[in-house]
């Protein structure tokens, strides 16, 4: 089984959810969640692409044996109960899946550059 806990905010007629998948199975799945928004769906970015592992209006992304993860993103879309739900978890091979290591060897620096903050770096 995948358990599936939402949070849902409004702003500005901005729709912001915030989702955290957790697979409860004794194998590692491929899990595909998917926004219930009568909208469309504004994934985070990253260099002016979307996240990993989003596309279009579902995110997925493979999870390991008791692990979470969380997701979020916004809409101009009104709220709806549930916002997203889980329309897919396959087992997987855990040796196609990401390490938290490998996730975090590919984030850039998030220190912006000493010279826009008043130094070299």
């Amino acid at each position: 089984m995948v358990e599936l806990t939402t949070n849902v905010g409004r702003a500005n007629e901005v729709t912001f959810v915030q989702a955290v998948v957790t697979n409860t199975h004794g194998t590692p799945q491929q899990v595909r969640v998917q926004s219930l928004l009568d909208g469309p769906v504004w994934p985070p970015r990253e260099d002016g692409f979307a996240a990993p592992g989003w596309e279009d209006d579902s995110w997925e992304m493979g999870l390991l044996p008791g692990r979470s993860r969380g997701l979020g993103f916004a809409s101009p879309a009104d709220p709806v109960d549930p916002p997203v739900e889980v329309v897919s978890a396959e087992r997987t091979d855990p040796d196609d899946l990401e390490t938290a290591g490998e996730v975090l060897a590919r984030l850039d620096d998030p220190l912006p550059p000493r010279a826009i903050i008043g130094g070299e770096r």
